[in-house]
């Protein structure tokens, strides 16, 4: 459930350990088809003299940001905001799991506008360059699309490592005649 737009997410949920493969991978498709839906939508309806700024949305490398470093922005990006989100996923309280990817992604967001726009979301960048091309396909796949994926497939393996080892190392007490019964050699007779 919830409101997923974004579809490296899934690649996120998968790699920590939530949600099968199989329905991570429909809702990317249906997160993808969206994305180009909407684009569609907003072009098809938009009046022309605002129909003239859509072509910045595709966004594309800042000047003098070389490639290599878009890709290891956006893949960091990628990277922290999946890992406010699964953490935001697993949080009790309500506010803290509301607000801290809301908080995330606008200061990711402040972040990466020196570099690559940025997207963090491949559905998004694509339903804007399918239409617009404000740059290279070597640029839209390498740091549109692998980038925020290699960054929240590693969020989400970062996490269950995390996560796991929390587990690992906390441990419960018994109460003291449960632990004294499992202490007791056993006799072999059951009890009545």
């Amino acid at each position: 459930g919830g409101a997923l737009f974004n579809p490296v997410h899934n690649a996120a949920f998968v790699c920590a350990g939530k949600g099968t493969l199989t329905l991570n991978s429909l809702r990317m498709v249906a997160q993808i088809l969206g994305a180009l839906a909407g684009s569609y939508t907003a072009v098809l309806i938009t009046p022309d003299w605002l129909r003239d700024r859509f072509p910045q949305l595709p966004g594309g490398l800042k000047p003098g940001v070389e490639l290599q470093t878009g890709i290891a922005v956006e893949m960091l990006l990628g990277l922290i905001l999946n890992v406010v989100v699964l953490y935001a996923m697993d949080t009790d309280n309500k506010r803290m799991a509301y607000w801290s990817p809301v908080v995330a992604t606008v200061a990711l967001i402040v972040t990466g506008s020196h570099f690559t726009g940025p997207s963090m979301n491949p559905a998004v960048a694509f339903s804007w360059f399918h239409h617009y091309q404000g740059h290279s396909w070597t640029e839209q796949i390498t740091v549109y699309w692998l980038a925020p994926f290699a960054g929240a497939m590693l969020g989400g393996l970062l996490y269950r490592a995390v996560t796991k080892q929390r587990v690992v190392h906390s441990t419960r007490q018994l109460p003291a005649e449960l632990k004294a019964k499992a202490a007791a050699p056993s006799t072999g007779q059951k009890e009545d």
